[in-house]
């Protein structure tokens, strides 16, 4: 049983996709889900019901399993930055390693030059 912590309110799923979470949003937001429950006949979202109205939860995983196409857009930018880091790193490594080669080879030069004068 999952705990309350782990369910998302329409406001937090929204944020939660990476869509600014206006109210307009967040209903888009509710119904897409309720027609993917509709559509495959399976529950998606916990319904919890209020004095006034119904709250709608639903979990991240949950979330991106029903409704991945969602996270198509969020996936890609963040694929992209992590290949980026790592094209940034992997320069850095060999500017470093270059950087401690030259300091080696001045160190070098300045011993031999400094001896002989």
């Amino acid at each position: 049983m999952k705990s309350s912590a782990d369910y998302l309110s329409m406001r937090e799923a929204c944020a939660y996709v990476g869509i600014k979470p206006s109210r307009c949003a967040q209903r888009r937001l509710l119904r897409r889900v309720m027609a993917k429950e509709q559509s495959g006949n399976v529950e998606i979202l916990v319904r919890l019901t209020g004095p006034s109205r119904t709250h709608y939860r639903i979990t991240g995983a949950t979330l991106r399993e029903h409704c991945p196409e969602l996270f198509s857009k969020t996936d890609v930018v963040f694929q992209a930055m992590q290949n980026m880091a790592t094209s940034t790193n992997d320069r850095l490594d060999a500017i470093q390693s270059r950087l401690a080669s030259l300091e080696s080879q001045f160190s070098d030069h300045t011993r031999t030059h400094t001896r002989g004068a």
